[in-house]
């Protein structure tokens, strides 16, 4: 249902077209990815802030657009992050848990090349498809994950705390 509408993706894909390319951008550091390492005994505190990854704030018309989308497709409600994030090519977000807040978190997930770009679980490993993708899972007490992007990637996550029972989920 997700990743077969189009509708999803239009105001995040107008955002990045319009929007994106007259950002500037701070660098972001690169060289502290964890990722291809084992999964740590806790969390990977950021080395600095740009670790990895830029959080973009301020965008609130259209991720409040996106949420509106997405709740009317699943019928029931979620919580946006209030940030857009951003990974430069050779971009990561190292080992972490999110065991502070458990939910079923959906990703929209718009990278430039396959398959460049994943999250990587201590189980399994979703691969980002060319534009838009739908990751879908579940982070728990013992939900290890990272991000390693090979190539430019931005996304946007909801906590959705409806039915748990979805399953993992990429489309363009």
């Amino acid at each position: 249902m997700l990743t077969q509408n189009p509708k999803l993706f239009k105001p995040l894909e107008n955002w990045y077209q319009t929007v994106f390319p007259n950002l500037k951008l701070s660098n972001v550091k690169v060289d502290n990815n964890l990722t291809g390492l084992p999964i740590p005994s806790q969390d990977v505190i950021q080395a600095k802030k740009d670790d990895g990854y830029m959080g973009l704030y301020g965008w609130k018309i259209v991720i409040q657009e996106t949420k509106a989308i997405l709740e009317d497709m699943l019928q029931d409600k979620v919580i946006p992050n209030m940030q857009l994030i951003y990974y430069p090519k050779n971009g990561y977000m190292n080992w972490h848990t999110n065991s502070n807040n458990p939910s079923t978190r959906i990703y929209l997930v718009r990278s430039t090349e396959n398959p460049k770009s994943y999250m990587k679980f201590k189980d399994k490993i979703i691969y980002d498809k060319p534009l838009w993708s739908v990751n879908i899972f579940d982070v728990g007490k013992d939900s290890w994950h990272c991000v390693d992007a090979k190539t430019e990637r931005l996304s946007l996550g909801f906590h959705y705390n409806g039915n748990t029972h979805h399953t993992n989920t990429t489309s363009r």
